[in-house]
């Protein structure tokens, strides 16, 4: 009897870690944000030595519906090591295993997500994020 009863609190505690896991869990996206990739037209970036290179950038075109809570927006993967900047207020970077996400609460507008690395910009990495409301 003693067994069963120690059984089921591990049992419950073990559901309360996963209970409280999920409502922190925001690995997945909810199926009403919808991300879009649109290119970019080229851009030329000029080093320090003078050379010139071209690429080919992107933005992300984020649809969603109004007065969601807040959840996973975006996920970064491998992006360890470098510093977002130019978030807007109401988005928060999350730090995981895989990378980052970003989350909270979409509101309309376009935004520019900085990457930096120690202190130094990296445009090439640079993430302009548009939400549009549907």
């Amino acid at each position: 009897m003693k067994s069963i009863l120690i059984a089921s609190l591990i049992l419950s505690a073990s559901i309360a870690g996963v209970a409280e896991a999920a409502s922190v869990d925001l690995r997945y996206m909810a199926p009403d944000i919808h991300i879009e990739i649109v290119p970019q037209p080229a851009r030329t970036i000029t080093r320090p030595n003078g050379r010139q290179y071209q690429f080919f950038g992107w933005a992300d075109r984020v649809t969603y519906t109004t007065g969601l809570p807040d959840r996973k927006i975006h996920g970064f993967w491998g992006f360890h090591g470098l510093e977002f900047r130019g978030l807007p207020s109401w988005l928060r970077e999350v730090k995981t295993s895989a990378g980052r996400d970003l989350v909270g609460s979409p509101q309309p507008g376009t935004f520019t997500i900085q990457m930096y690395r120690d202190g130094k910009h990296i445009p090439t990495l640079d993430n302009v994020m548009t939400f549009i409301p549907r």
